[in-house]
C-alpha cells in the first residue's frame, strides 16, 4: 500500500500513536484518550467529519470507538505482538470480532459492511468479514503505512451511516447546530411572510394549523398555555430570549422543520421497499435551486409514494408553506439536511417496518427534548405519523 494525499498526517498521526505507548506503557485509558484525540485531530486535518461513540455499550462489552462502521479497539501498549498466533493478538481479535457482530446486530446491518482495527501504538492488526469468514490481517507496525490504511478506513466508512434511531436523534436532534439554524431560519420566514402578506397562503396553513392545534389539544392561546420549562426549551432551540419568542408559531415553526426531516427519511427509506425510486435523497442534495424546489414540492405532494403505490405512505400537509417563497437561509438549511441525511445506508439490514416506524418513530417521540406530555399538540401529530405504515400493500 503506498501513502495517500494525506501521508503527512499518517506520519504525524503514526508518531502521535508510537509517543503515546511510550508515554502511557502502564496506562491503558491515558493511552486510549491520546491515542483518539491523535486520530480525530488527523482525520479533522484531511476534512473527514468524525463523529466517534466512544465506550459504546454493546451486547458483549464496551467497543473503546466507533466511528459509524469503524470499529476501532486500544489496547495496552505492548499487548500485541508481530505474530498473528501471539496470545494478545489472539484475544485482542476475538474481542474486535464480538464488538463487529454486536453492532452489526444493534444497527441492523450486515457484518461484511463493518471495519475493525486493534492497535497498541506499537502493533495494528485490521479485521472485517467477507464472503462468510473472518478475515484478519498480519500484524503491522504502526507506521506512514498503516496509519494511513487506519485514515483510509475511517474515511471510507462515512458513508452508510445506519438509519436508526440514536443516529436520527445525534444528527437531527435540538442541540445540533443544523436542527438550531434551520429552525431558525424556517421561524424567520414566517414570521416575515405573515408580516407582509397576511392573507397570502403561508398565513392561511398558519392558521390552518392553528385550528387543528386548538381541536386536538383544546388549549387556546398556546402561546400562554405552554409551560414555563417548555417555553425555556423552544427558546433555547431558536436562540431568543422568552420576551422575543412567539411560542406558537415557534411551535409551528419546528414542527416544520420535523416534517421536512421525516419526510425525506420516509423517501430514504423507500428504496428499502422497491426498486427504481426517481427521487432519491442523494441526487437531491446536488440538483439547482428550480428543481430542486420542484422535487421537494412532489415530494410535499406524496408523488413518489403514489408512483410505487403508496398512496397513504405521505400525504399533503400544512407544513408544506415553507416552499412558497423559500429564503435563502431556509434554502441553504435544507440543503445542508440533505447532505447529512445522503450518508445514511438505506440498505441497512433491518424488517420494514422497523426501520420506519421504529427509528422514525423512536425519533420522533424524543428528538425534541421538549416534554410532549406538556406539549400535547406534539404528541398528536406524532400519533399521526405512527398510524402510517410505510409497508408495501
Amino acid at each position: 500500500m503506498t501513502p495517500t494525499r494525506g501521508s503527512d498526517q499518517a506520519a504525524a498521526l503514526a508518531a502521535a500513536l508510537q509517543a503515546a505507548a511510550v508515554e502511557h506503557r502502564g496506562s491503558e485509558a491515558k493511552f486510549r484518550r491520546s491515542a483518539e484525540r491523535a486520530l480525530e485531530e488527523s482525520a479533522a486535518a484531511l476534512g473527514i467529519e468524525v463523529e466517534s461513540i466512544v465506550e459504546r455499550s454493546l451486547a458483549s462489552g464496551r467497543a473503546d470507538a466507533v466511528f459509524n462502521r469503524l470499529v476501532v479497539e486500544w489496547e495496552p501498549p505492548g499487548k500485541l505482538a508481530s505474530h498473528i498466533a501471539h496470545p494478545g493478538n489472539k484475544e485482542a481479535v476475538q474481542q474486535l470480532q464480538r464488538y463487529l457482530r454486536d453492532l452489526a446486530e444493534e444497527e441492523r446491518r450486515e457484518v461484511d459492511r463493518l471495519v475493525g482495527v486493534a492497535c497498541d501504538g506499537l502493533f495494528m492488526i485490521f479485521a472485517r468479514y467477507r464472503v462468510g469468514r473472518w478475515i484478519v490481517d498480519e500484524p503491522v507496525p504502526v507506521d506512514a503505512l498503516s496509519s494511513d490504511k487506519l485514515l483510509e478506513s475511517l474515511l471510507a466508512t462515512q458513508s452508510g451511516r445506519a438509519l436508526t434511531a440514536v443516529n436520527l436523534l445525534a444528527d437531527f436532534g435540538p442541540d445540533r447546530p443544523l436542527t438550531r439554524g434551520l429552525a431558525r431560519a424556517l421561524l424567520d420566514q414566517l414570521e416575515a411572510a405573515l408580516g407582509h402578506e397576511p392573507d397570502g397562503l403561508t398565513a392561511r396553513m398558519y392558521r390552518q394549523w392553528e385550528t387543528f392545534f386548538v381541536v386536538a389539544t383544546g388549549v387556546v392561546g398556546a402561546a400562554e398555555e405552554l409551560k414555563p420549562d417548555a417555553r425555556d426549551r423552544l427558546a433555547a432551540i431558536f436562540g431568543l430570549p422568552q420576551s422575543d419568542l412567539d411560542p406558537a408559531r415557534a411551535l409551528f415553526a419546528l414542527q416544520t422543520y420535523f416534517a421536512i426531516v421525516t419526510k425525506l427519511i420516509a423517501l430514504l427509506a423507500l428504496s428499502l421497499f422497491v426498486e427504481g425510486v426517481e427521487l432519491r435523497v442523494d441526487e437531491l442534495k446536488d440538483l439547482d435551486d428550480e428543481s430542486l424546489l420542484e422535487d421537494l414540492e412532489e415530494l410535499q405532494q406524496g408523488e413518489p409514494f403514489r408512483a410505487k403505490n403508496l398512496a397513504n405512505a405521505l400525504e399533503p400537509d400544512v407544513f408544506g408553506w415553507y416552499l412558497a417563497d423559500w429564503s435563502e437561509p431556509v434554502r441553504h438549511g435544507v440543503r445542508e439536511l440533505l447532505t447529512r441525511l445522503a450518508v445514511y445506508d438505506p440498505k441497512t439490514r433491518a424488517e420494514r417496518q422497523q426501520i420506519v416506524r421504529g427509528a422514525v418513530d423512536r425519533a420522533a417521540g424524543r428528538i425534541w427534548g421538549l416534554r410532549v406530555a406538556e406539549i400535547e399538540a406534539m404528541r398528536v401529530f406524532f400519533s399521526e405519523l405512527r398510524k402510517r405504515d410505510l409497508s408495501p400493500p
